[in-house]
């Protein structure tokens, strides 16, 4: 999609709900249209773990979800409001005004996905561990810990929905055992590998765009 904006997407419910985030690296701009009452719009966290929220009965809502390390602060609410009716436009001008990530960022943030260690992302860019850390807490309010992690679970997860090999996936993600594997899954999205795999809801979550 484009550089900005990596998915948009929608949800209506006839009925009040409670429903599960999971972590996905980026945060989305999020349209709350309700059937009675005025429209809101507001940028999401970057979640650390999934996160219960609540959905009210016959609310419309539509999110534009940003790419991983988007500054959300070039982002003028006031002004994206003006196109609450027209997700197009919406995302054109979220487009417009978004501050560039910059080559230094984008390329630490690609080294962790990739699971290259922090210290030869850091290697990689030519700085030190420190200068990383610093780099990647200024513009996007983590740690290349964060990131790293975030990346090897997702990852993971996927390669159980695909295989649903365990003890292979942990192998080949690099984690110390399947105990390991286990533990992190629960840390991030809340429920055990053998839980993920009947739960639809994040299962989707996980085949969308993120890090």
């Amino acid at each position: 999609m484009s550089r900005a904006v990596i998915d948009i997407w929608s949800s209506y419910r006839t009925e009040a709900d409670i429903a599960w985030i999971m972590p996905d690296g980026c945060q989305d701009v999020i349209l709350s249209l309700p059937d009675n009452g005025a429209p809101s719009i507001t940028i999401s966290t970057l979640h650390h773990t999934a996160t219960a929220v609540h959905i009210p009965a016959q609310q419309h809502m539509i999110g534009l979800r940003l790419s991983p390390g988007f500054n959300v602060s070039s982002l003028d609410l006031m002004q994206l409001y003006r196109y609450r009716y027209d997700t197009k436009e919406l995302a054109a001008n979220i487009e417009q005004s978004a501050t560039p990530i910059t080559s230094q960022l984008k390329e630490a943030l690609s080294c962790l996905h990739q699971h290259i260690s922090v210290q030869t992302t850091a290697d990689t860019l030519g700085v030190s561990c420190r200068t990383l850390q610093r780099l990647l807490k200024t513009n996007t309010g983590q740690s290349p810990l964060f990131w790293a992690r975030l990346a090897r679970v997702r990852r993971a997860a996927q390669m159980l929905l695909a295989q649903n090999n365990a003890s292979e996936t942990a192998y080949l993600c690099h984690y110390a055992d399947q105990a390991h594997m286990s533990r992190e899954i629960k840390h991030w999205f809340g429920v055990t590998p053998q839980q993920l795999l009947s739960r639809p809801d994040i299962i989707h979550q996980l085949q969308a765009p993120g890090y």
